[in-house]
């Protein structure tokens, strides 16, 4: 095979040059902070996020693909050893240079939702600041992450804002002096 050299360097494989992938990639801002997303997949039906940088969205993806490659391996081993029996794998614990990775496969569920509004509610009525959940949560891999016990306390917060109106009127202060005055006639 003879061909043109473009530019001196290394060019990937072309069985890697076949395979095209297209990814969205968007800054959005938030009270001035910006969130970092990537939308990918099938019709771009995947998304991952950060408010850090967009290099710790990109390692979001890499780390879901990497979960979904693992468990898609498991499952074809698993066949050859166990069958038909229909193995299911859903956690997966390990530690590179002492630290431990825990990978969880399960589905989202209303356990999960119910645990979440738990942790929130649990939070709220005793004081916790975010501070000290996420200590706790650094040391304790079962508990709900932080970002996840926001994200539910915001949904209950929308629902609620929906269910009851709150409605603020700003009355002149000198009509609330007049009031005040014909009260005490």
């Amino acid at each position: 095979m003879v061909g043109t050299i473009r530019q001196e360097g290394l060019y990937p494989q072309l069985s890697i040059l076949e395979k095209k992938r297209t990814v969205k990639c968007f800054i959005n801002y938030i009270e001035e902070r910006p969130i970092f997303r990537i939308i990918y997949g099938i019709n771009f039906s995947e998304e991952v996020q950060s408010n850090i940088s967009s290099t710790t969205a990109a390692n979001a993806v890499l780390r879901r693909k990497f979960r979904h490659q693992l468990k898609q391996h498991v499952e074809s081993k698993a066949i050859k050893v166990y069958g038909n029996d229909k193995v299911t794998l859903k956690k997966i614990s390990y530690s590179v240079r002492d630290m431990d990775f825990q990978i969880n496969y399960e589905e989202k569920n209303d356990i999960k939702e119910k645990k979440l509004i738990s942790v929130a509610k649990a939070i709220d009525f005793n004081y916790i600041p975010r501070k000290g959940y996420r200590a706790l949560t650094s040391v304790e891999q079962d508990l709900q992450r932080e970002w996840a016990v926001s994200k539910q306390r915001l949904k209950i917060t929308t629902e609620m804002n929906q269910k009851i109106s709150i409605t603020l009127i700003d009355l002149p202060s000198d009509l609330l002096n007049i009031q005040i005055l014909n009260h005490l006639k």
